[in-house]
């Protein structure tokens, strides 16, 4: 798994770009969700009778963990804090990512869609929620598809404005969805065929050009 790496940068970029909204307040104090702004807000823990945030441009929000493993929820909320450690053993963090995504069920699976679908949720823990669906294999690619497919703001979006950040926040999460299927389809060609198909179906140039770029870097059969 050669993913972390990438996940560190991601992690910088995406704090500066919280950082600079927040001092250029391009957004009125009443539309700043907490979730946006703080990395390691947690998710409702189960049996917590919570009211539901608010819809978002057509993404679901987390729905209730009914029926989610209680240790999985912990380890989302706990995990996802050392993720922008400059001090993080990947060795570690890769072993925790693939021992929870093997234990992960269908409930765990569509937990962890939701947390990532949801711009409102905690960056950090959206970033740890697409690396464990990436590590399901097949049982998870589903939700991987829509991640990919998730809806994004106009590319026409003023320039550093919020529309803008939350455009390049949403592409990055489609983008590292994208290459969690790419990594699987180096061993599994339906993971493959899967890559093909999203880009026929992806509108998005952006994620296009980088489906079509991962699928050039795939072996030919």
């Amino acid at each position: 798994m050669k993913r972390l790496i990438p996940l560190l940068a991601f992690l910088v970029v995406l704090s500066s770009a919280l950082l600079y909204w927040r001092t250029q307040n391009l957004a009125k104090e009443s539309d700043i969700s907490p979730g946006m702004l703080d990395s390691t807000a947690p998710v409702p823990d189960p049996g917590t009778s919570l009211p539901p945030p608010a819809p978002s441009a057509g993404i679901p929000p987390v729905p209730s963990p009914s029926g989610v493993s209680p240790n999985f929820v912990n380890y989302l909320q706990t995990e996802a804090k050392s993720l922008n450690n400059p001090s993080l053993n990947t060795g570690a963090a890769e072993k925790g990512i693939a021992e929870q995504a093997a234990a992960m069920g269908e409930n765990e699976i569509r937990y962890a869609r939701d947390l990532a679908l949801g711009p409102q949720n905690p960056a950090n823990q959206r970033i740890l929620a697409t690396f464990l669906l990436g590590a399901t294999g097949a049982k998870g690619r589903s939700a991987l598809r829509d991640l990919i497919l998730m809806n994004h703001s106009s590319d026409r979006a003023a320039p550093d404005s919020l529309d803008e950040m939350k455009n390049t926040q949403q592409k990055a999460m489609s983008m590292m969805a994208i290459d969690s299927l790419a990594e699987q389809a180096l061993k599994d060609p339906s993971a493959k065929a899967e890559l093909q198909r999203l880009a026929g179906e992806v509108k998005d140039e952006t994620l296009k050009k980088h489906i079509q770029q991962k699928l050039r870097g795939l072996p030919q059969s």
